[in-house]
């Protein structure tokens, strides 16, 4: 079982995979047909699929409050400010996903 979602490990990693490459369940139970497999109903499917996000998302958080916090650090150590503001630089692509899932 995952810790994380209490499903079964091979159900929360099929929900994730299906995730990182853009498809939902509909693609799952496509993929699992093909190989002779049971798959998940659309209701789990939707469940782990917002365990798993919610996650991600405390995980990014952690992850981006520690990376700030480290730029910070530098900037200072640097003697980089603006306005007495420790000064990072920030660096956007500027992209448009043309992908979704679940957004419009």
């Amino acid at each position: 079982m995952d810790t994380i979602t209490g499903h079964y490990d091979i159900n929360v990693l099929a929900v994730w995979g299906s995730i990182v490459t853009g498809n939902g369940a509909s693609h799952l139970k496509e993929v699992m047909a093909t190989m002779d497999a049971p798959s998940l109903s659309q209701p789990a499917f939707t469940r782990i699929e917002a365990q798993v996000g919610a996650s991600w998302e405390c995980i990014s958080q952690d992850e981006l409050l520690a990376a700030g916090a480290e730029e910070r650090r530098l900037a200072i150590e640097d003697n980089c400010f603006h306005q007495g503001v420790p000064a990072i630089t920030v660096v956007a692509d500027g992209g448009w996903s043309k992908r979704t899932h679940k957004h419009s």
